[in-house]
């Protein structure tokens, strides 16, 4: 399929999240090589498992996932969970600053958080019914704890905040955590959520956003209350999160106990480079710099991911992007980065 270059169509043995990705994030070598990936985009979902009629987005991308050799599919809120903002004008990146709703105390005793019983949770069961046998679904929050907080208040605002009125931070902090929390736990016990992701981009290229005691005060707690909602049910959690956490690596890993970390840029942390440091310690998801797949050869890119691959042997590391797979990243590259993973896994012609 033109549309489709690279691709070289399903592979043979189906998901096995147990025995593969889910070893991984256990410490354990997995049966074979895996993928992880947290979403990718919608023109790629229907290239690869098509459009069926009346069938939801969400439904399709569980089925792209199985298709193109993942042991998971990510699966984002169906239902309308969130915490309401402003408007931003929307683009390729959007302004920390734009959309604030709470900036006082006032704003924030008005704000309507999120009730999460009146809320409908059949999507879950829509979601489950389209999983390929052995794979699971990755439950994904409207993005996190920092980033939530943010777009309520505004960057500049929050630091301004920090300062001036720390017990009014402290409660937009735990409006959104306990919100968060209350999702985990609902979706945790289904039968088909297999892992939890925490997606809070905590970063610049150079530092945390805010700063490590900052952090350790307002979102670290949260973020150890989620793991042990996903812990308590026997399922691991894995956080991705962008920008400089090298301050911050060993809360991520021995305070909130998360068993997988995702984002990675060559330009803070090479991914080969994360695995020697850390990934004795929790799995190494992914990291194939999205830049990079950009202006790379897609050769080059497969030789790469293939010597990620023999250097670690699969354990401690699954592969995929840096980030995500939006749609202005070429497949050809995609496709090398996930092919040597793939290899020996294709259907006879």
């Amino acid at each position: 399929m033109d549309t489709l270059p690279g691709w070289h169509g399903p592979v043979a043995d189906g998901p096995d999240f147990h025995r593969n990705l889910g070893a991984i994030l256990r410490g354990e070598a997995p049966a074979r090589a895996a993928l992880f990936e947290f979403y990718h985009n919608g023109g790629l979902y229907r290239d690869i498992a098509g459009q069926r009629a009346g069938e939801p987005d969400y439904v399709r991308d569980v089925r792209a996932f199985a298709a193109l050799g993942y042991d998971h599919a990510n699966l984002f809120p169906q239902n309308g969970f969130g915490f309401p903002a402003g408007e931003h004008h929307r683009g390729q990146s959007i302004s920390l600053n734009e959309g604030a709703v709470i900036t006082d105390r006032a704003s924030c005793e008005a704000y309507v958080w999120p009730r999460i019983d009146a809320l409908d949770w059949s999507y879950l069961d829509s979601a489950a019914a389209a999983l390929a046998p052995g794979q699971v679904l990755m439950a994904s929050g409207p993005c996190g704890v920092l980033e939530n907080v943010i777009r309520l208040v505004g960057f500049e605002r929050l630091c301004e905040l920090v300062a001036d009125d720390p017990d009014l931070v402290q409660a937009v902090f735990d409006g959104v955590g306990s919100g968060l929390l209350a999702y985990y736990r609902r979706v945790i016990d289904h039968p088909a959520v297999g892992l939890l992701m925490s997606n809070d981009d905590w970063g610049f290229k150079t530092q945390t956003m805010l700063s490590p005691r900052q952090m350790r005060r307002y979102v670290f707690p949260w973020h150890e209350r989620i793991v042990a909602c996903a812990h308590a049910a026997g399922k691991p959690a894995v956080l991705h999160s962008c920008g400089n956490l090298a301050a911050v690596m060993d809360d991520i890993i021995d305070g909130m106990g998360y068993d997988g970390k995702h984002s990675y840029e060559d330009g803070i942390t090479r991914v080969e480079e994360a695995w020697d440091r850390w990934g004795s310690r929790i799995a190494i998801l992914g990291g194939l710099d999205v830049d990079y797949l950009c202006r790379t050869p897609a050769e080059a890119v497969r030789a790469r991911s293939a010597a990620m691959l023999a250097h670690t042997g699969g354990r401690g590391w699954a592969a995929g992007t840096g980030n995500s797979v939006p749609d202005w990243v070429p497949r050809a590259a995609f496709f090398a980065a996930i092919e040597p993973a793939l290899a020996g896994r294709r259907r006879a012609a």
